[in-house]
């Protein structure tokens, strides 16, 4: 999710892109703005969908409590776990209890630990 404001302005919402020849917008299009920047005499649009992956899920608790927390402000879309990390049990509870498991988990493989 995309939220509207200044040039590389962070919200609990996402983030707001703007550069010299393109904007992304509130509703996740992007307008080629010419040298001048702003929207106007916008030549195109098309739809541009960001994806944040949190790593490492599973690593700890407290990593674990993060993440879910970032899904579920809307700042993070998307996790990997560590199924073999100390806390990757929990890590998966805690995302079923929030509904956040179906098309946002990921496998992190880890061939060095556990």
């Amino acid at each position: 999710r995309v939220a509207e404001g200044e040039k590389g302005e962070m919200s609990q919402r996402g983030a707001t892109l703007a550069t010299d020849s393109i904007a992304l917008g509130s509703q996740g299009e992007v307008a080629d703005t010419g040298a001048a920047g702003g929207l106007s005499g916008a030549r195109g649009k098309r739809h541009v969908s960001l994806i944040v992956t949190a790593d490492d899920m599973g690593i700890c608790e407290a990593r674990n409590e993060g993440i879910v927390k970032a899904m579920r402000e809307g700042i993070v879309t998307q996790t990997s776990i560590i199924a073999n990390g100390i806390a990757g049990e929990e890590g998966v509870a805690l995302l079923r209890k929030y509904g956040l498991v179906e098309g946002r988990l990921g496998l992190h493989l880890n061939l060095t630990e556990g």
